[in-house]
């Protein structure tokens, strides 16, 4: 909001998945959600889903990376930066 006001508005980008995505990527990195109390790995990204739905309300573009591969990601994030 600071920014805003000064007269440069930040650009922010969100990335998102589907919630079935997410817990693969985190059974297939073999890596534990921070929040994963028990190793709900589901409960955990529901719970940063509802944690982030302010900053996700205040981005300027959202990515859906449920079907991307690391090379589409780039390619948009490319794309996006260089205008």
């Amino acid at each position: 909001d600071e920014l805003t006001a000064r007269g440069f508005p930040p650009e922010v980008l969100f990335l998102d998945a589907s919630d079935e995505a997410l817990v693969r990527r985190f059974s297939e990195t073999r890596r534990p959600h921070r929040l994963a109390l028990g190793g709900d790995v589901l409960s955990a990204i529901r719970m940063e889903r509802d944690r982030l739905a302010s900053m996700r309300k205040r981005a300027s573009r959202v990515i859906d990376t449920t079907h991307l591969t690391v090379h589409d990601l780039r390619k948009q994030l490319v794309q996006i930066v260089s205008g």
